[in-house]
């Protein structure tokens, strides 16, 4: 407009027309330097073009101007991040130095704590790299807005401030678009460094309000487990209900399967009749079948050896021979080997290509069991530094059908740095095994994790190929291996007392202060699951090389039966255990392993003898109800 006001308009004689109503009153000349004569200018002139671009100019320097400012404002949230996690980070460190200066054994050893807080650290000085370049980047913007506020100052004339004020747009906007998308990246690594320090805490609070629940549901399930006959296998109950969950009830539709060759209506009036004692047909069918099982089925007789060790991150570098060799008088059909920290928990080891670190201790173990005996491994499982091995005879090798693995980690977020491997498979017919080896959570003080791991484990572990029995509590018999790491409550200051015990051998003294043990008596873990007698001093922990306990590290570690071996059956099957021992005489590790042997009786049903005996007390019930036409279950299948 002020340029408009001091340059000369053409007269309407210059252009040949009538003169239009005019803007002012008459036109501006200049008078100085032209005798008062004026010069015309086209409408198409320098004039319009200025005037354009002047307008186009300052609509472009507005919407620069407004993305200044937002940019300014995401600039200013990403600095208050920054400083929110700053601070979770300081607090974080200070808290480790707070555990370091109390408990100096869990600052050293905590490796997940050392882990988390690298990976933090790397990610904090990434996120104020960054910071510090797109706050540069902001000062060069500002100060090219400032370049170019000036040259517009100085008013250029015609093309060539047009050209330059459209390069300078062009320019301001690439650097604007290129801040944004590092402010948007500056952003999203604030909010998972924060995640990753915030983490440890939201899970600590999530595995207390889980236990709470679980501690529910577990005194809800022991009601129903109490409710569940033990002896359900084999015996004419579908699969389906055997492996439920819920307290066990025959439903219509089962009704209607037992007794499909008979007609609906009486299979409806018959087994929906009442007895004495408030039992169905069917319900007093099923029992009268459990009292004479003996009858219909077979006992088949077999040997498992189960053997645990913690071989902290060394190689197999002695004869395993003593720990695994099977006893000479009888050859166990099937060897169940579990291993912990195999590796050492760190990203080199981790990303170990899985073979590098499973074959040395495959080929150490296979000449150990191998020696004059013929095994053949049927499953074998690894998650990080846990692994299991599971060998069978060759002679019941093809009796083994459904086999499956899985795994659980426990660690933080699930980390498999702690947690277990599962395997299982069916033997003999519909008898199923599975075997567990963990890893449970470290130190003393850690009762409750622990058992949250248990849980975890047990409500986590599924078999995705099996249709049936896809849980560890539907299987016949579990074996329970591996450094479950619970501890024995002597304080610090009775460490030399332990000591005394041990050399006595007194173990039932020790033993009652053993957490495993208490907190299976409370219901918390291993429920309705058994340990053979303990008669081998603790298993942890010595100094490596050595059958001494560790006593002049500076750490006192206060010695324990971290090792164990443990088992669970139902439906029928028996397991005795016939020893249970630690073997002192490997000393690569700070643990010692240990291994139990057991005699498993399992039930094989005959299908023509359980046809004849189902015959049999179908009748019987049958005239007892006085309906000896009535439809009644047939032999259960």
């Amino acid at each position: 407009r002020n340029l408009h006001n001091h340059l000369p308009l053409p007269t309407a004689g210059q252009r040949g027309l009538a003169a239009p109503p005019m803007r002012h009153e008459q036109p501006i000349g200049d008078t100085e330097g032209s005798g008062g004569e004026s010069k015309g200018v086209s409408p198409n002139s320098e004039l319009g073009a200025m005037r354009r671009m002047m307008e186009m100019q300052q609509k472009m320097l507005g919407l620069q101007q407004k993305m200044l400012i937002q940019l300014t404002d995401q600039n200013h949230r990403t600095n208050m991040s920054l400083r929110n996690l700053t601070a979770q980070v300081r607090i974080l460190q200070m808290h480790i130095m707070d555990s370091s200066k109390g408990n100096t054994k869990n600052a050293i050893e905590d490796e997940d704590s050392a882990f988390s807080m690298k990976v933090v650290g790397k990610q904090l000085a990434t996120l104020q790299a960054s910071l510090l370049w797109s706050q540069r980047n902001l000062r060069v913007m500002k100060s090219g807005l400032s370049v170019y506020e000036a040259e517009r100052g100085k008013r250029p004339e015609g093309k060539s401030l047009h050209e330059k004020a459209i390069v300078n747009n062009l320019t301001i906007k690439k650097r604007l678009n290129t801040l944004q998308t590092e402010i948007d990246k500056l952003e999203e690594k604030g909010r998972a460094a924060a995640q990753g320090v915030l983490s440890p805490l939201l899970i600590k609070q999530s595995k207390a309000l889980n236990d709470k629940l679980t501690s529910k549901h577990e005194v809800q399930k022991g009601v129903e487990i109490a409710l569940v006959p033990n002896n359900a296998h084999n015996l004419g109950i579908s699969s389906a209900r055997r492996h439920s969950r819920r307290p066990y009830r025959i439903t219509n539709s089962e009704r209607k399967n037992e007794a499909k060759d008979n007609s609906a209506s009486d299979l409806h009036s018959h087994t929906n009749t009442t007895m004495t004692g408030g039992e169905t047909f069917a319900e007093l069918a099923q029992k009268q079948m459990l009292q004479c099982i003996d009858s219909w089925t077979d006992k088949k007789k077999l040997q498992v050896q189960c053997a645990s060790w913690n071989c902290n991150a060394r190689k197999p570098s002695e004869d395993l021979g003593a720990w695994l060799s099977p006893i000479a008088e009888s050859s166990p059909h099937i060897i169940v080997i579990g291993l912990q920290e195999v590796v050492e928990l760190s990203v080199k080891h981790v990303l170990l290509d899985k073979d590098r670190r499973q074959k040395p201790w495959e080929e150490a173990i296979n000449l150990a069991i191998n020696d004059g005996n013929s095994y053949v491994q049927a499953v074998s499982k690894q998650m990080v530094g846990i692994m299991m091995f599971v060998y069978v005879r060759q002679d019941i090798a093809g009796m083994i059908s459904n086999k499956d693995t899985c795994s659980v980690g426990t660690g933080k977020a699930g980390a498999g740095n702690k947690g277990a491997v599962v395997a299982r498979f069916q033997l003999f017919g519909n008898n199923t095994m599975c075997f567990i080896n963990s890893h449970l959570a470290a130190h003393k003080e850690h009762v409750e994790h622990r058992n949250a791991d248990y849980r975890r484990i047990m409500d986590k572990a599924r078999f995705s190929t099996v249709k049936n029995g896809h849980r560890i509590e539907d299987h016949d018999v579990l074996f329970w291996i591996g450094d479950l790491n619970y501890r024995l409550n002597f304080s610090d200051e009775d460490i030399g007392k332990v000591y005394e015990y041990i050399e006595e051998k007194d173990w039932q003294v020790l033993l009652e202060q053993d957490q495993l043990k208490a907190e299976r008596i409370k219901g918390e873990v291993f429920e309705h699951f058994r340990e053979g007698d303990i008669d081998f001093q603790p298993t942890f922990k010595y100094t490596p090389g050595s059958d001494h306990y560790a006593t002049g590290d500076g750490k006192n570690r206060m010695p324990a039966w971290c090792d164990r071996v443990l088992w669970r059956t139902q439906n029928h099957v028996e397991v005795r255990q016939r020893w249970y021992r630690s073997e002192m005489s490997l000393k690569a590790s700070d643990h010692k392993p240990v291994v139990a042997y057991f005699d498993v009786t399992m039930r094989v049903t005959d299908p023509d003898k359980q046809a004849t005996v189902f015959e049999r007390v179908r009748a019987k019930l049958r005239a007892e109800m006085g309906n000896t036409s009535a439809a009644s279950p047939n032999v259960p299948k």
